[in-house]
């Protein structure tokens, strides 16, 4: 009994530690270039407590946040989603820095912009409500190579894993986001999680004596 007290016990401090190491972020509709009416996508405002603020887009259809900073989130960097698993694609990094940076043509900020070129970010990661509009055509015609592999932080985007945190300090996955931005050091993240083990090992520690 004891054994799976303290088991239950370093589990739900280690799922706490972890959630609190992470960032928050919270999001806002951008008004006048956003999709979020229509297929509940972007343009978002990405509020981040590490980051600052930023335009993202979603890139899972079948997944959902909430709007505002009563909806806080934590969330860290990948090279994937995490509800389904799916790589970003070379396309979709293409496609996303040459909306940051300026560079892609043809747009401005319009809500029909807008949900245009979240459709082709769908369609580039093959998720549902994807079109392979004159934004997607275009970003496989000019990324170079093959537009469909794995992006790995090519063109210094990445995907953003949302998650709400549960009630014992779990993670639950949310509505991912794409990024233009540096991965930041995950050194404070570590360094929490060593303080949460170390906790764990002493009351264990402690119950022996």
């Amino acid at each position: 009994m004891k054994n799976r007290l303290l088991a239950s016990l370093a589990a739900t401090l280690v799922a706490a530690t972890s959630a609190f190491a992470l960032p928050t972020v919270s999001f806002d509709i951008v008004i006048g270039e956003s999709s979020y009416g229509t297929l509940g996508g972007g343009a978002f405002y990405a509020n981040t407590e590490s980051e600052g603020v930023f335009k993202t887009f979603c890139i899972e259809a079948n997944q959902s946040i909430g709007i505002g900073p009563s909806d806080i989130y934590v969330y860290e960097w990948s090279n994937a989603t995490t509800y389904a698993g799916n790589p970003l694609s070379r396309a979709t990094a293409f496609l996303y820095k040459s909306y940051m940076t300026g560079a892609l043509p043809g747009y401005t900020a319009t809500d029909g912009n807008a949900t245009a070129l979240q459709e082709a970010l769908w369609f580039l990661e093959n998720q549902n409500h994807g079109v392979n509009n004159a934004f997607a055509q275009w970003a496989v015609a000019n990324v170079g190579g093959d537009a469909f592999a794995n992006a790995d932080g090519e063109f210094s985007v990445r995907v953003m894993n949302v998650y709400r945190v549960g009630p014992q300090g779990e993670l639950l996955d949310r509505q991912d986001q794409i990024v233009y931005a540096p991965v930041p050091d995950s050194g404070s993240t570590l360094v929490l999680l060593g303080l949460g083990l170390t906790l764990v090992g002493a009351i264990s520690r402690r119950k022996l004596l």
